[in-house]
């Protein structure tokens, strides 16, 4: 088959457009697969590190929740086993009882 002028150099260059646009594709793929694992990266530690924030707060307000009750008498005696410690326990499971549906005990 022979080609024609036209087609000498419209192969010819098609080819190399080709060419470029296959190069173009492969560079564009590499840099964009890096970028996007950084930025992915960079996202899981800002949620770790605002997860870990979170849950240091709350374990904190929890922890000052259990001291104060801690300083409360019908907790104090809620552990002896005397009658006074028997309704101490029960006073003590209802003031529980209104904290939980009062929601007072945050939750994660």
């Amino acid at each position: 088959m022979r080609l024609s002028l036209n087609n000498k150099f419209l192969i010819p260059t098609l080819g190399i457009i080709l060419l470029g646009l296959g190069a173009s594709t492969v560079i564009s793929y590499r840099i964009s697969k890096n970028e996007i694992e950084g930025i992915v990266k960079a996202q899981v530690a800002q949620i770790t590190d605002s997860a870990q924030k979170h849950l240091s707060a709350w374990i904190q307000i929890n922890n000052m929740e259990i001291a104060r009750w801690s300083e409360q008498n019908y907790f104090r005696i809620a552990v002896k086993d005397t009658f006074m410690g028997k309704a101490s326990r029960k006073a003590a499971d209802e003031h529980l009882d209104r904290k939980k549906k009062g929601i007072y005990i945050m939750n994660l």
